[in-house]
């Protein structure tokens, strides 16, 4: 199956927690979806402060292998963007968490559509598709 959707780290955690705003992906297969090393980063930085109560390393795994989903690594085409990305942001005085213009930079490089429940964090990135339910 064709990939098409970038899942950002509050998806992925909505999902894991059962969360009704993971009711954004209704309608989107998970097998169109693919995440981020950003994303899985994120994901595990809240397992090891001991914000989760299930064993969140082996849901993570099923998550990635029903889903037949590989992991996008940040490689330098990333990079080149993300930097692109953060230097207009801070020519206009705009800040942005790194991560986010991570996971923006990796949905741009990769031709994916962005799934996330925090648009404010993507806003006015150039280039960056989202998803509207």
């Amino acid at each position: 199956m064709v990939k098409k959707y970038l899942l950002d780290t509050g998806v992925l955690i909505d999902l894991y927690r059962g969360d009704e705003r993971a009711n954004i992906l209704k309608g989107i297969e998970i097998p169109e979806c693919e995440i981020c090393s950003v994303v899985t980063a994120e994901f595990f930085q809240g397992v090891y402060r001991g914000k989760y109560g299930r064993s969140e390393e082996s849901w993570y795994k099923s998550f990635i292998e029903i889903g037949n989903m590989s992991v996008i690594s940040f490689d330098e085409k990333i990079a080149k963007t993300y930097a692109l990305i953060q230097s207009k942001h801070y020519k206009k005085g705009m800040t942005r968490p790194i991560m986010d213009l991570i996971i923006a930079a990796t949905a741009i490089e990769k031709n994916l559509i962005l799934v996330t429940n925090n648009l404010k964090h993507f806003e006015m990135i150039e280039g960056l598709r989202t998803y509207k339910k």
